[in-house]
């Protein structure tokens, strides 16, 4: 029904019911099969699509009345709240920590190397990067990490931190490309602009570790929060 949104009229209102507002076009609320009333803002986006918007439950009518009015200002203004609204949303669901369990779960565990790539990822990467949405990251914030980790064993150990930031960029590159695969709107920020920071021979397979870095290796084990 169409009247003015007033909590005279809400508490009306019986399950399946609703009302859409006559003074601020779009502005809605329905009593939901709780009994809770769900207030919602319908308005059309740039490409003529009906959209809904939930402003909150069980507010006040003024209340979600100036917040229906607000998003009406927004969208005046062209932005399109639903879709920005789903976006902070997948950005939420697709957090770097996400991201690598997945990695971990489908198709590190067939490495033989499981337990380093999860050591690294434990010391190095989750605890600056974890948090962040996939979306968000930015080569920058790669090479920042990676020289977070060329120091940080340099200051501890007085040896060269190169090997170590390789592997761990040759790990996450692998989740980074998982990742990719399963979602069109993640681009791999490690591009090949990335460089390795060590020589070629000291990549080669089968090569034995240094004892530095077994020294290291043995440091995440002891002291895995980084």
């Amino acid at each position: 029904m169409k009247q003015r949104i007033t909590k005279r009229n809400v508490d009306k209102l019986k399950p399946g019911q609703s009302i859409a507002d006559t003074e601020c076009i779009g502005f809605t609320v329905k009593c939901l099969k709780s009994g809770n009333k769900g207030y919602y803002k319908r308005y059309y986006n740039e490409k003529g699509a009906q959209c809904w918007y939930p402003l909150g439950v069980n507010l006040a009518p003024d209340q979600a009345r100036r917040q229906a009015k607000r998003m009406a200002g927004l969208v005046a203004g062209g932005n399109d709240p639903a879709a920005e609204r789903r976006t902070e949303r997948k950005a939420v669901r697709n957090s770097l920590n996400v991201a690598l369990d997945a990695y971990l779960a489908h198709e590190a565990t067939e490495l033989r190397s499981v337990g380093l790539v999860t050591r690294n990822f434990l010391r190095w990467v989750r605890p600056r990067l974890g948090s962040w949405s996939v979306y968000d990251l930015k080569r920058p914030d790669l090479v920042n990490l990676f020289d977070h980790i060329e120091k940080t064993i340099k200051a501890t150990r007085g040896t060269t931190g190169r090997p170590t930031a390789d592997q761990v960029r040759n790990q996450l590159n692998a989740a980074f490309i998982y990742w990719s695969e399963r979602d069109d709107d993640f681009n791999n920020p490690l591009t090949r602009s990335v460089k390795q920071r060590t020589k070629a021979a000291d990549r080669r397979p089968g090569r034995l570790l240094s004892d530095d870095e077994i020294q290291d290796l043995q440091g995440a084990d002891r002291n895995p929060g980084g």
